[in-house]
């Protein structure tokens, strides 16, 4: 029996692996009728069989992947002749339910991923490798289940008319740097993380925005410094190190340059002007 990490669980509280397993079915071999008391996702990694719930009769062959809520009655039932190769999970917590509404299962319990089933598989049966470890640490567990959901979620992309492309992809650079301005970020590091040509970011940002993405940058870590200034209890070195500036001295510079005085004077010239009015 595997030991638990306390301060682990505690953190991942909000999804646990409750049990995990793949295996060869025999023909005919049948499950059910029969609930369980967590959330189950199964995976048909080869082979045939059927799924019931209710009144509903689903035909499930390789890339089929099921999603079965707590309690729900189930029957399963491998093929006569090719009997599948089954791959399941169950797991619980507080936001077990949130992680699966943004995955494909919106209005059906069943989707078919029979072009990706490879790559399916190969998530499938590492979470069950993980977790069947012996020294595997609940936070590897949750890691592996949570790739599993990731590789389940629909790509934004599919939903998104080719007129709002710039401006999807735009949204998502913005964000990455509204979230990481405080770290030496470069072009490069936003095409890497969103998987887009640098030169077509830089592009969008001149199109739609009329700077750059360095000045879009700048401009985040100018007010976010203003903000910080603003508030009398945080040192110029400080600001300068939270917005990602390289230091107090370079944070001065861009003050004189951009706004005419030093950072001091921004703070002195905003206490004065609030204590005035």
């Amino acid at each position: 029996m595997k030991e638990t990490n306390t301060s682990e669980t505690t953190l991942f509280s909000d999804i646990q692996v409750s049990f995990c397993s793949e295996g060869q079915w025999k023909p005919r071999q049948v499950f059910g009728p029969g609930s369980r008391l967590h959330h189950q996702l199964y995976a048909v990694l080869s082979g045939k069989g059927i799924l019931q719930i209710g009144n509903e009769i689903y035909y499930l062959q390789p890339g089929d992947t099921v999603f079965i809520l707590p309690g729900t009655r189930i029957y399963l039932e491998a093929d006569e002749y090719t009997p599948w190769k089954l791959a399941w999970t169950a797991f619980s917590g507080e936001e077990s339910g949130s992680y699966l509404r943004k995955t494909l299962y919106p209005s059906s319990p069943v989707y078919g991923l029979h072009a990706r089933t490879e790559q399916l598989t190969q998530y499938f049966l590492h979470l069950v490798e993980v977790f069947e470890r012996e020294n595997s640490r609940p936070m590897e567990i949750t890691g592996a289940l949570l790739q599993l959901l990731s590789f389940l979620v629909p790509s934004p992309k599919a939903s998104i008319r080719r007129a709002d492309i710039k401006q999807y992809h735009l949204g998502r650079a913005k964000k990455y740097l509204e979230e990481n301005y405080c770290y030496d970020i470069r072009i490069q590091d936003i095409s890497h993380q969103l998987g887009i040509d640098r030169s077509y970011i830089y592009r969008l940002f001149m199109e739609l925005e009329g700077k750059s993405p360095t000045d879009y940058l700048f401009e985040i870590r100018m007010k976010k410094a203003c903000t910080m200034l603003e508030e009398e209890k945080n040192s110029v070195a400080e600001t300068a190190y939270t917005c990602g500036f390289a230091d107090p001295e370079s944070l001065t510079y861009h003050f004189l340059q951009r706004l005419n005085m030093t950072p001091e004077d921004y703070r002195w010239t905003h206490v004065h002007r609030n204590i005035l009015m």
